[in-house]
């Protein structure tokens, strides 16, 4: 277990959950950019999510390697170290498509993409820690 200070110095590859990013965007830095996992349950709609939270360019080609070109680059927002992409209903992302939930984590740990999963109140925790870990992101809960 992990505080968000001990995360956001440790680097990245990695993710925190917790239910609350509302109270993380208020007191930490770098900032906190939240896509909505309700709006990420096939590979279209989280490619059209994450491009519009972390403000790609217009001309974003919608596919894995362009998330992974956009990710690698991302001094708009001033570099990797300055945001952290907060995922809030975690446990929707991919939930249409569970087969592709280990591209994407592939795709953020390649590009050292900082996440902290958010699950609603009804969400089993634990268990979403575990579909993420298993899918290669190493996982902590929020202290």
């Amino acid at each position: 277990m992990s505080t968000l200070p001990q995360f956001l110095s440790a680097g990245a590859g990695a993710a925190l959950t917790g239910t609350d990013l509302d109270a993380v965007k208020r007191r930490e830095r770098p900032r906190v950019l939240v896509a909505r996992g309700s709006r990420m349950r096939t590979k279209a709609a989280l490619l059209d999510e994450v491009s519009a939270v972390l403000q790609f360019p217009l001309d974003f080609g919608g596919n894995w390697d362009a998330l992974a070109d956009s990710l690698g680059d991302l001094d708009w927002l001033g570099g990797p170290e300055a945001v952290v992409l907060g995922i809030a209903q975690a446990e929707q992302v991919l939930a249409d498509e569970p087969d592709l939930l280990a591209t994407f984590v592939a795709v953020l740990a390649d590009r050292e993409v900082r996440v902290l999963l958010a699950v609603s109140e009804h969400a089993d925790g634990p268990g979403v820690r575990s579909v993420w870990a298993g899918s290669g992101l190493t996982v902590e809960a929020l202290a």
